[in-house]
C-alpha cells in the first residue's frame, strides 16, 4: 500500500463512523501547529503527483526538517513572581502599561487591580512634570486620559484633545451628542444653580459652556431623593468638587501644552538636522553656489515657488539616510532652482543696463532743458531698437556708459520720432470726434487738434481721481507712455465749446492756453472751473448756455484774486519733481518746495543757495493749474451772445 493510500485510509478512519469495527473505539487525534508535522509524517507524508514517497523517507525528512520558530508569547511573563513583575512595570511609562493591559486578560487583571496602584504611580513618576492623579480618579483612568488617542465613546482613533474638566476624550461628533449647552433653556428647566454644581467644558467661548448629560442626570437624581436641607448641602459639596477639579484641570492642561511645545521643538530640531544634512550633501556634489543663492520666502511666494525648507521631503522630521528619497528629489529641485536663478540674474543684468541708459537720458533732458516738456519716458526709450540691441547683449559682455554713446547722439531723433508717432495716434482718434467738422479745416485741424481747448480727455486709469482731467497725464519711468487710458470726453468738449461760443471765440483756433472766463448769473468762474461745474452739477449737459462778463470786470476780478492770494496762506502743493532723479529707477513722487529743498541737499549734495529752478527741479507736467475760486458778482449788462 502506498503512502497516499495509507494517509487517505487513515483520514477515512478518523472522520467516518461507517467502517469502525464493532467493539473498537477509534481515538480522535487533535492536530495542532506543534504536532501536525509529526502526525502527517508518521502516516507516510503528503501525497505527491510527481514522485512516490515511501514510509522510509519520513525519519530522514524529520531529521533534516527545521521546525518553524514559535511565536513569542506573554505566557511566560505571567509566570514570574509579582514583585519582579512590579519592578519591571515600574520602569515603564504609563502609555506602555496601557498597551500591556490591552494585550491579554491576565495582564489586564494584574494591572487593573488595586494592588498595582504603586506600579502606575512609579510609571507616572517617569514622566517629567506630569501632575499627580486626582483623588476622584484611578491611575489607569488618569493615564488613559493623558496618553490615549481614542474616543471614549465610539473608539475613534487619532483624537488629540481631551477635556480635563469633564475627564473625557471625545471626538467632535460624540462631544456634541453626549454634552448639552448651558443656555437659558437649560437654566429654565433645571434651575439657575444646577450648572454651578456640574463640571463645565474648558472652552474659550463663554456662550458655549457645556456639561455632560450623564453628570447632569446623576446630579438631578441625587437631588430628587433629598429634602431642602440635604439639597443645599449637596450643592455646596458639588461646588467645592467643581473648584478642585478645575484647579487640577488647569495644571494638566498646562502640562499638556508644555509637552506639545517640547515635542514641536524636538520635531523642529530633527527638521533642522535633516536640512543641514541635505545641504552638506548637496555641497559635496557641487551645488554650493546654487545652495547659497536659493530664493528666500518672499521671492518664492511672489514667483509661486516652493521654498527649499518647505519642500515636503526636506521638512520631514526624520534623519537623512543614503536610501532616503529626500536625497534624490532635492537634486531635481536644485536643477529647477538653478534655471530660475539664471533667469533672475539675466533680468537683473538687463535692469542694470537699462538703469545706465535711463541715467544718460535723464542727464540729457536736464542739460537740454527738455524735462519741462512732454517727453517719452525711459521705458519708451528701452523699447527702441538702438537701446534694446545694447541692453540685450550676451551676459558675458560688460556694458558701460560708453556703449550708449551712439544712442546719446541720436536721442533728439528718437524723441522726435516718438512725438510724431504719439501725435499721429492721438490725432487719428481725436479728429473724427469733433462735431460741425468742415472739410476745408482738415489740414489745420490735423496739425493742431490735440492743442485745442475742446480736446478734453478723461483718464480711465485707477491712479487718476480728478475727472475730467485736462491735458496729458504724468509720465513715470516704470511704464511706457500710452494713450490707451485717455478717453475723449465728448460732453466736456461740448461744454468747452459752449463757453468759447459765449466768449465769441472760434473753437477751431482757441487752444487751452487762451484764458477766457465765463459766468452764470451772480456767480463768476474761470473756464476750467466752469467745465468742472457743468460736469458735476449738470451732468455735462451740452445745452447749458454761458455768458461772458466784460473785460473791465474780468481785469478787476483778477487783480482782487491776486491780492487775496498774496494775503492768505495756502497749504504747500506737491507740484515739484527732481530733475536729477527724473526718468530714473526709484524716482520719488512730487514734493513741496521745502521737501524738494531737503531732497536736493540730502541726496544730491546741493545747498539751498545753489538750487536753481528749471535746472535742478521743475514743475510736474501732470499738475493741474491752480483752481481759481468762484466769485459772487452782479455783472454789468453786456450784449447777449450764444
Amino acid at each position: 500500500m502506498s503512502v497516499s493510500n495509507i494517509f487517505e485510509s487513515s483520514a477515512v478512519d478518523m472522520n467516518s463512523d461507517e467502517k469502525k469495527s464493532e467493539g473498537h473505539v477509534t481515538k480522535k487525534i487533535k492536530i495542532t501547529a506543534s504536532n501536525g508535522w509529526e502526525h502527517v509524517l508518521a502516516r507516510g507524508g503528503i501525497k505527491s503527483r510527481f514522485t512516490k514517497t515511501s514510509t522510509t523517507d519520513a525519519p530522514e525528512f524529520l531529521k533534516n526538517h527545521r521546525s518553524r520558530a514559535k511565536k513569542k508569547s506573554l505566557e511566560i511573563l505571567i509566570s514570574l513572581p509579582l514583585d519582579i513583575l512590579f519592578e519591571i512595570f515600574g520602569r515603564l511609562l504609563p502609555l506602555d502599561l496601557l498597551h500591556l493591559a490591552r494585550t491579554t486578560k491576565d495582564l489586564r487583571a494584574i494591572l487593573m487591580h488595586r494592588s498595582s496602584t504603586t506600579v502606575w504611580m512609579a510609571a507616572r513618576s517617569n514622566v517629567k512634570g506630569m501632575p499627580a492623579c486626582a483623588d476622584d480618579m484611578s491611575e489607569p483612568a488618569h493615564a488613559s486620559l493623558a496618553f490615549g488617542t481614542h474616543c471614549h465613546n465610539c473608539l475613534k482613533s487619532n483624537v488629540r484633545s481631551a477635556d480635563w474638566n469633564l475627564r473625557v476624550r471625545y471626538c467632535q461628533k460624540c462631544f456634541k451628542e453626549r454634552t448639552e449647552v448651558i443656555d437659558d433653556k437649560f437654566k429654565t428647566t433645571f434651575g439657575l444653580k444646577l450648572h454651578r454644581c456640574t463640571p463645565l467644558s474648558m472652552t474659550q467661548n463663554i456662550n458655549d459652556n457645556r456639561c455632560l448629560i450623564s453628570d447632569r442626570e446623576s446630579l438631578v437624581d441625587e437631588l430628587s431623593k433629598l429634602g431642602p436641607e440635604g439639597r443645599s448641602v449637596l450643592r455646596g459639596m458639588k461646588r467645592d468638587e467643581v473648584l478642585i477639579r478645575k484647579e487640577h484641570a488647569i495644571l494638566c492642561t498646562k502640562w499638556i501644552e508644555s509637552e506639545q511645545q517640547s515635542r514641536w521643538k524636538g520635531l523642529d530640531h530633527l527638521r533642522s538636522l535633516r536640512y543641514d544634512a541635505i545641504v552638506e550633501k548637496l555641497i559635496e556634489l557641487g551645488w554650493e553656489e546654487d545652495v547659497n543663492k536659493l530664493p528666500d520666502r518672499h521671492t518664492a511666494r511672489i514667483h509661486k515657488l516652493i521654498h527649499f525648507e518647505d519642500h515636503p521631503l526636506v521638512k520631514q522630521p526624520k534623519p537623512l539616510t543614503d536610501r532616503s528619497k529626500g536625497f534624490r528629489l532635492p537634486l531635481i529641485y536644485m536643477g529647477q532652482m538653478r534655471e530660475f536663478r539664471i533667469q533672475q540674474e539675466r533680468k537683473q543684468q538687463i535692469r542694470e543696463r537699462q538703469s545706465i541708459a535711463a541715467t544718460i537720458y535723464s542727464d540729457w533732458l536736464r542739460e537740454t532743458g527738455y524735462h519741462e516738456f512732454l517727453m517719452p519716458t525711459a521705458a519708451d526709450l528701452f523699447g527702441k531698437w538702438q537701446v534694446r540691441n545694447i541692453v540685450e547683449l550676451p551676459a558675458h559682455q560688460t556694458v558701460t556708459a560708453k556703449d550708449f554713446q551712439p544712442v546719446h547722439k541720436e536721442l533728439l531723433e528718437i524723441v522726435d520720432a516718438w512725438k510724431r508717432s504719439i501725435g499721429y495716434n492721438l490725432r487719428s482718434d481725436l479728429l473724427w470726434q469733433f462735431e460741425d467738422y468742415l472739410s476745408d479745416w482738415r489740414e489745420r485741424l490735423y496739425d493742431q487738434c490735440e492743442k485745442l481747448a475742446v480736446a478734453v480727455f478723461t483718464c480711465t486709469a485707477w491712479l487718476c481721481e480728478d475727472i475730467p482731467e485736462q491735458g496729458y497725464p504724468g509720465n513715470t519711468v516704470q511704464r511706457e507712455w500710452s494713450t490707451e487710458n485717455l478717453k475723449f470726453d465728448t460732453t466736456a468738449s461740448r461744454t468747452v465749446k459752449n463757453i468759447l461760443d459765449a466768449c465769441d471765440l472760434d473753437w477751431r483756433e482757441c487752444s487751452y492756453g487762451n484764458h477766457c472766463d465765463g459766468e452764470r448769473p451772480m456767480i463768476v468762474r474761470s473756464w476750467r472751473e466752469s467745465v468742472k461745474h457743468c460736469a458735476k452739477k449738470h451732468w455735462s449737459d451740452s445745452t447749458v448756455k454761458w455768458q461772458k462778463i466784460s473785460d473791465e470786470e474780468a481785469r478787476s476780478l483778477r487783480q482782487d484774486q491776486q491780492e487775496a492770494a498774496a494775503s492768505t496762506t495756502t497749504p504747500p502743493r506737491k507740484i515739484w519733481r527732481c530733475a536729477h532723479c527724473h526718468n530714473k529707477p526709484r524716482e520719488p513722487e512730487k514734493m513741496t518746495v521745502q521737501g524738494m529743498t531737503d531732497h536736493l541737499e540730502d541726496h544730491h549734495s546741493i545747498s539751498p543757495i545753489d538750487q536753481v529752478a528749471g535746472k535742478d527741479f521743475f514743475e510736474a507736467l501732470d499738475v493741474p493749474p491752480t483752481a481759481i475760486p468762484f466769485v459772487k458778482l452782479k455783472p454789468k449788462a453786456v450784449d447777449p451772445c450764444l
